[in-house]
């Protein structure tokens, strides 16, 4: 089969479907293979048999028994798809994931992070958004006050396109932002220079004051007679009446 060819050669892995396999393992694995059908561009019904050739073992077993008892016109890749995470996903997981589609709002996320969350939540809810203006009215509904605001009036209904206009607009205002903390910053630096430089001044004038008070007092050593090298400080009451007496 000319398509299988190209799956294997774009690296798509092949599913056994064990006992042990992790439900996140199985997910992963049919994400992959979807995306390996993106890249090489083929029908839902090539989608279908890729899938089902990269299937091998327990998981091909499963589905050959799902083929012998639905009938023909119902084996589609949606349906081949609901079956498999039924199986290898788990029922629990899917309404969890169900639950958090129903729960998402945009919060603290950045409009491109909400949209990432938001498309990939919908798979598990797609009977909830249905058609693409269904899924612009869900993921606006979803939108903070703000966002909502910066594609008020757009009157656009095309989900690939949607949210551009509020992305751009909040790419502008983060810019905006974040300008304005540096000024605030080097505002902050300035002043501290400023303030850092006042007790240096006050430094060196002590310093001056010093060094002028013993050039003073030299100087009145020399000129008068009787007095030797060292000045001997006189003694206050308060020192002797707080000298220590030697032991006897």
């Amino acid at each position: 089969m000319f398509f299988g060819y190209k799956v294997r050669k774009c690296r798509a892995k092949e599913f056994r479907g064990r006992p042990d396999d992790d439900p996140v393992k199985a997910e992963y694995w049919l994400q992959n293979t979807i995306r390996v059908f993106e890249e090489i561009v083929c029908s839902l019904d090539d989608y279908l048999r890729c899938d089902v050739s990269l299937l091998k073992e327990e998981a091909y077993n499963w589905w050959s028994t799902i083929v012998a008892v639905v009938p023909k016109e119902k084996i589609t890749w949606k349906f081949f798809q609901s079956e498999f995470k039924k199986k290898y996903v788990g029922k629990w997981k899917l309404d969890k994931k169900k639950r958090e589609f129903l729960n998402l709002c945009q919060g603290n996320r950045s409009v491109a992070k909400y949209e990432r969350e938001f498309v990939y939540l919908s798979k598990y809810a797609w009977e909830i958004v249905p058609t693409e203006e269904e899924i612009c009215i869900w993921f606006e509904e979803g939108m903070n006050d703000e966002t909502k605001m910066m594609i008020e009036g757009t009157g656009i209904r095309e989900f690939v396109i949607f949210s551009d206009p509020a992305q751009k607009m909040e790419e502008v205002y983060n810019k905006k932002m974040q300008r304005d903390r540096q000024n605030k910053e080097s505002y902050k630096r300035g002043s501290s220079k400023s303030f850092s430089a006042l007790p240096a001044k006050k430094s060196k004038d002590d310093f001056n004051l010093a060094t002028s008070m013993s050039e003073r007092l030299n100087k009145n050593k020399v000129t008068q007679p009787g007095y030797g090298v060292s000045i001997r400080p006189a003694t206050s009451v308060g020192s002797v009446q707080n000298a220590h007496k030697p032991k006897c």
